[in-house]
């Protein structure tokens, strides 16, 4: 069986970082020693509308939800 650990605010910290660097989801997968899947969701999950496009703000909704 797998050891399945949820992505903290540390990565989430990470991974907007490396997206508002342009990095790819394999990249950003691949840096934290992740799965791109599990990168894909968490980016999908916590994207919100901004105007023109979809960002990633993690933290925004880390909040709504608590």
């Amino acid at each position: 069986m797998k050891n399945h650990r949820k992505i903290d605010k540390k990565e989430r910290g990470m991974i907007s970082r490396m997206l508002a660097q342009g990095k790819t989801i394999r990249t950003i997968a691949k840096e934290l020693c992740r799965s791109p899947s599990t990168i894909s969701s968490e980016v999908s999950r916590n994207r919100v509308w901004d105007k023109d496009k979809f960002i990633y703000d993690s933290i925004l909704l880390t909040s709504l939800f608590r």
